[in-house]
């Protein structure tokens, strides 16, 4: 049931941030911008909590260190390749920036990590897809 909850969190976070992307691109507007940055943040988020749940479902002992072992522990099981692999560590890296260093952010960055989120969907039905139904 989580899984089902996460991945639907991550598909609407995606497509809020696609809306927010077009609406500033249409009319650039810090208001907006900070709505893209926030729903990016919490598609990102949602994305680590399913790796999460999708690691620990291979391995109940699983307690990453970082986010990003996690996402390198579901490459090693062949559950994510290493083109997603690599976006997911950059949007786990953009994440812990706009999380912690929110006052060096820039609008390049927030506009980067939408256009990657875009193409995420994919990553979080395989990640649900890959777990054992009960």
């Amino acid at each position: 049931m989580r899984i089902e909850i996460l991945d639907k969190k991550i598909s609407e976070h995606i497509a809020k941030t696609q809306v927010y992307l077009e609406r500033f691109r249409k009319n650039e507007n810090e208001e907006t911008l900070d709505a893209l940055s926030f729903n990016c943040f919490q598609s990102i988020n949602y994305l680590i909590d399913l790796g999460e749940e999708v690691a620990r479902n291979i391995d109940e002992n699983f307690f990453p260190s970082t986010y990003k072992d996690t996402f390198e522990f579901l490459k090693t099981k062949k559950i994510i390749t290493s083109a997603e692999l690599s976006s997911l560590i950059l949007l786990v890296s953009m994440r812990n920036k706009i999380a912690h260093q929110y006052h060096v952010i820039s609008q390049e960055d927030i506009l980067h990590i939408a256009s990657i989120l875009s193409n995420l969907k994919n990553i979080s039905k395989k990640l649900a897809s890959s777990i054992k139904k009960e």
